[in-house]
């Protein structure tokens, strides 16, 4: 895909819909927003953003990496599509 970050993003976001409430559209235009703002660089660039998002998100998932608040997950995967 030519949008990493944006389909990555939903995909990780998305699984936490049922805790964090949010609107599906506005999401998808945020993540395309996020995306646009990181420049092309050949390593701080929207692929990095979603390599560690994702990275986060199979710690949370499939790790066992857990939080006191359950919306914690949902917003350290977020940090990772964010933190550059």
């Amino acid at each position: 895909t030519q949008r990493p970050l944006s389909f990555v993003g939903f995909v990780c976001l998305d699984a936490y819909s049922k805790l964090v409430d949010f609107d599906k559209p506005k999401l998808v235009e945020f993540l395309r927003e996020i995306e646009g703002s990181y420049r092309k660089v050949p390593y701080h660039n929207s692929l990095h953003g979603a390599s560690v998002a994702r990275s986060v998100y199979s710690f949370c998932a499939g790790c066992g990496l857990a939080f006191t608040q359950e919306y914690m997950e949902f917003t350290i995967v977020l940090a990772g599509l964010v933190h550059d």
